[in-house]
């Protein structure tokens, strides 16, 4: 192949050399690109929840007209860091009126496999929350005992400890819907400028597609955990109980981790092409310092030749003045 042309294959995997854009531009870019795939996916009153329309008024002579903008222009003064920042408060008012935190730093993982409940605070309510998870978590650790003990008398014991059981799923279902909600928005909080660093660093077609498809997923993911925490305490009773975590949001994050490993997968072949890119610079620049100093060296021979002709000449001219002055002056001579 052409030196020339894998250059330019190689290229193409890093950069784009048809456009060129500033950090903003391609941000943006990317970030249209998300909102339209997203527009494709979700229902339009739960596109307007993300990214409210702003109406523009048209004001004539006689008229005054109000229009909402189309897609492209749905969402301009708006970034998946707003949404962000909305999903913050929205979690934020969720603690407030639960009193409780749903920081996972706080929390901690039992031995059955479930995330503890989140700390409690001082408040009535938020110590009751704490006591009955913890009981469930014990409860439902010793179940297969309890489950054998049952079938001593399962007429009578049976559907009371089926019931007690259901009950004590839904419980630890609640609190592992909110510990891994909120440990999920801490980790995509940490991917947003991590993968737009690699659309700047790497601004190709495919990689600003990749970083548009997981800025959707993640969007969608925001949008599930904004209507979780708008709900009612009803609301979130019944859903423990018919859309825990592994049903309502477990394959939505998993796309989230599936898109962000695509992008990562991009960055790592963008990486070994612009390093081999690199190294085939080097190779045609060590080739190129070759000729130079090739060519240096004859020019060192060639000026070295004419230095000892020169030498020669200059001593043979001199040897000639010199043995002209040293014979005796005779007037035959003149």
């Amino acid at each position: 192949m052409d030196p020339a042309a894998q250059t330019r294959d190689l290229a193409g995997w890093y950069s784009n050399t048809t456009v060129s854009s500033s950090s903003e531009e391609i941000l943006s870019t990317t970030f249209a690109q998300a909102k339209c795939l997203l527009h494709e996916l979700l229902k339009p009153r739960d596109y307007d929840t993300l990214f409210p329309p702003t109406p523009t008024t048209t004001t004539t002579p006689t008229t005054t007209a109000t229009t909402t903008p189309n897609v492209a222009q749905h969402v301009s003064n708006h970034t998946i860091f707003d949404v962000h920042s909305a999903l913050k408060d929205a979690q934020a008012v969720y603690e407030d009126r639960t009193g409780q935190t749903t920081d996972p730093l706080q929390t901690t993982a039992t031995s059955t496999g479930h995330p503890a409940a989140a700390a409690p605070s001082k408040s009535g309510g938020a110590r009751i929350r704490h006591w009955l998870v913890g009981l469930s978590e014990k409860l439902l650790y010793y179940s297969n005992v309890f489950d054998v003990l049952a079938q001593h008398h399962p007429e009578y014991v049976a559907l009371a400890w089926g019931t007690l059981k259901f009950l004590f799923i839904a419980v630890i279902n609640h609190a592992t819907t909110v510990s891994k909600l909120s440990a999920s928005v801490s980790e995509i909080a940490d991917l947003l400028p991590q993968h737009s660093l690699h659309v700047i660093l790497y601004p190709t077609a495919e990689m600003q597609m990749a970083v548009a498809r997981l800025y959707a997923c993640i969007l969608r993911f925001f949008l599930s955990a904004l209507q979780w925490y708008s709900d009612s305490r009803a609301t979130h009773a019944l859903k423990s109980i018919f859309q825990p975590w592994d049903i309502r949001f477990k394959g939505e994050r998993e796309a989230v981790a599936a898109a962000a490993q695509q992008v990562e997968r991009l960055a790592d072949v963008a990486l070994k092409a612009e390093v081999r890119d690199t190294r085939l610079e080097v190779v045609r620049g060590r080739a190129d310092w070759e000729i130079i100093r090739r060519e240096m060296s004859e020019l060192r021979d060639e000026n070295r030749r004419w230095h000892e002709l020169l030498n020669e000449n200059f001593q043979g001219l001199q040897g000639s003045i010199l043995g002209t002055s040293d014979r005796p002056f005779s007037w035959s001579n003149v």
